[in-house]
């Protein structure tokens, strides 16, 4: 059995290595709409069994829904680093410890149901002529955009991740304070998937916990390297609140 060269290609993008590189692009979102265009190709005359299949790995519920696919409103998004979540205490400022990934996912929609996503990475490499890169890293993750699309975010609403917690957020602004809505359950830290949290509430219960994990985190490094690893200064700007 062949195997479509466009799927072949996507396949690549999913596993982390470029696929689609455009210097001089004028926005993530031409980036995005271009691989989507080659994700169209996949419903060809000459498509095959691992087109479907590939297809429906990423999301979709067959191959021929590429051809109503359109792209969502973008998201951006942020992350938290332990070695500042640790240290989070009574009136500490939440917005503070939010630190931009230069990522933006894309939803992918079908008839107005998100089915998939693509991520695009920002680079902050200039070119000859002032021109920045943007490139796909990623195609599918359609758990998890499908459960965003479920909480209908806004037009202001952006992803947080707190990785070595596994926490996955929806965090907005409103009223002045930022608010965290769980995407999925985590009982572990009593949170639960549509609930709304005070963002600075919720980074003082996880202070300790994030302190367990940084500690034991960093004598494994110590232990695997001689010498102790800090992480990065977080030093990237945060969303402004709204």
């Amino acid at each position: 059995m062949r195997s479509h060269p466009v799927a072949t290609a996507t396949l690549t993008a999913a596993l982390g290595i470029c696929l689609l590189q455009m210097p001089g692009c004028a926005s993530p979102h031409d980036v995005a709409k271009s691989h989507l265009n080659e994700l169209r190709k996949l419903n060809a005359s000459t498509k095959t069994a691992d087109d479907e299949a590939f297809a429906k790995d990423i999301g979709f519920n067959a191959v021929e829904d590429v051809d109503d696919a359109q792209l969502g409103p973008p998201i951006r998004i942020y992350k938290v680093h332990l070695d500042l979540l640790q240290k989070f205490q009574p009136g500490d400022k939440p917005n503070d410890l939010l630190v931009n990934t230069g990522r933006i996912i894309f939803p992918v929609t079908v008839k107005g149901q998100n089915r998939s996503s693509l991520t695009v990475m920002e680079s902050s490499i200039t070119m000859t002529k002032g021109w920045k890169e943007s490139r796909v890293t990623r195609t599918g993750f359609p758990r998890l955009i499908q459960k965003i699309g479920q909480l209908k975010p806004s037009s202001s609403s952006f992803l947080l991740l707190i990785a070595p917690l596994r926490l996955f957020l929806l965090g907005d602004h409103k009223d002045g304070r930022l608010v965290l809505t769980a995407i999925e359950d985590n009982p572990h830290f009593k949170v639960t998937a549509g609930e709304e949290y005070d963002a600075a509430e919720l980074f003082g219960r996880l202070a300790q916990d994030a302190k367990n994990v940084y500690i034991t985190d960093q004598t494994v490094r110590r232990k695997l390297s001689g010498m102790a690893i800090p992480e990065k200064p977080s030093t990237e700007r945060a969303p402004l609140a709204h």
